[in-house]
């Protein structure tokens, strides 16, 4: 006689099987029934069904709505960001001579369109809408700036000059005016009109700030069909661009604050993460426990920098800063998560300069416990240099 549990899991396999198929309530049923069993156990894994069905409806609609809301949140956000750019637009063409102290930053795979539709943009400023590269950044002969309310800067910024590059791109973007050097002219200076757009395919165009308050930076990395960009193309061709003047002035701008900075977008956040120095990202990564062999814990000042200098090594961080700037760029990004105090150690009273990332206990003396710290860590700081050099071979 077949045992009482080897019925219950035919049972339940057999209704989880007809739950799957989405049959009608009488076909599960009859087909239940026919199976041979004790008739307590019927009733039993009957109700167990009920129950499972039950809760596997209430997950599939907690999923449903989670996931409605993610869509409503990434609806809205894409709006914010689409209603920002297209006020961006507006603005200076709704009030002539209106200066911008926010630029937009396009930046992702070829092909996307991020020329197409700039450049629909800067036809409407006409004479006054210009493209520019590296070139007209870099001569001493800015008179290209002069009259200019439409600039897009196509590739402006090569990595190597990046840093270099980033005060200039400043005051372009937030001066209230400009000086003008011509060749064989005297230097005028003219009001700042100019409002600009960088498209770039590098996945790093600009180092931004942190704390960056100028750029609005837009990803483009899916490419639409072609069918799309002939589409547009044909559609600009045919009169586009007055259309386009037409709808921007149009366009309500009302309560929108224009002087207010962009919206924070991820693709900004992964630009700015991208461009922090390496003791930030060292501290960074060291504070989120995600240097796999070396813990968090209070040490001091040399030893920090010993631990910073086998990482960059291997993060393939080629120069390592000074021990000043690395003390400096940690001690900025830290804030109040990190506490350096120098006292006097051991029965020489060598001077200890102490990074202090808990407080120690009161039962002991300061001087006392960082002596100890410093010891527990220099042991696991070895063992982890050891590690991450074998690793790196």
């Amino acid at each position: 006689m077949t045992a009482l549990y080897e019925l219950a899991h035919d049972y339940r396999n057999a209704a989880d099987k007809l739950a799957d198929l989405d049959l009608d309530p009488q076909t599960i049923e009859d087909t239940l029934e026919s199976l041979s069993g004790d008739l307590e156990v019927k009733a039993t894994n009957t109700a167990m069904l009920i129950r499972n069905l039950e809760a596997s409806a209430a997950a599939i609609g907690d999923a449903e709505a989670q996931m409605a809301a993610r869509r409503k949140a990434l609806e809205n956000r894409a709006k914010r960001i689409k209603d920002y750019v297209l006020n961006w637009y507006a603005w200076p063409l709704q009030h002539r001579g209106a200066k911008m102290t926010t630029a937009i930053v396009m930046h992702g795979a070829e092909g996307t369109g991020k020329n197409l539709v700039n450049e629909a943009v800067a036809a409407i400023h006409g004479k006054h809408g210009k493209v520019v590269g590296q070139r007209e950044l870099e001569s001493q002969w800015n008179d290209w700036l002069s009259g200019c309310t439409f600039v897009i800067g196509d590739e402006v910024v090569s990595r190597q000059e990046m840093r270099h590059h980033k005060g200039v791109l400043k005051a372009l973007i937030t001066s209230a005016h400009v000086n003008i050097a011509t060749k064989f002219m005297n230097l005028r200076t003219e009001r700042n009109c100019m409002n600009m757009v960088f498209l770039s395919n590098e996945v790093e165009p600009l180092k931004l700030d942190p704390s960056d308050r100028r750029y609005m930076v837009i990803w483009t990395q899916a490419r639409g069909a072609p069918e799309l960009y002939a589409r547009f193309v044909a559609w600009r061709d045919a009169g586009g661009v007055a259309a386009l003047y037409d709808e921007l002035l149009k366009r309500d701008l009302t309560g929108w604050e224009w002087h207010a900075p962009p919206p924070r977008t991820g693709a900004k956040e992964a630009l700015i993460e991208l461009g922090r120095l390496s003791p930030e990202r060292f501290w960074r990564e060291w504070r989120a426990h995600e240097i796999a062999g070396l813990p968090h814990r209070s040490c001091s000042s040399d030893q920090a920098y010993r631990a910073y200098k086998r990482w960059c090594s291997s993060e393939g961080e080629r120069w390592p800063m000074s021990k000043p700037h690395f003390t400096r760029l940690v001690q900025r990004e830290a804030g109040e998560a990190l506490a350096v105090r120098v006292c006097k150690v051991g029965a020489g009273g060598s001077t200890l300069r102490m990074w202090t990332v808990a407080p120690p206990p009161e039962e002991v003396t300061f001087a006392d416990w960082a002596e100890d710290a410093v010891q527990a860590f220099e042991d696991v700081l070895r063992r982890w240099i050891g590690s991450s050099a074998e690793a790196a071979t």
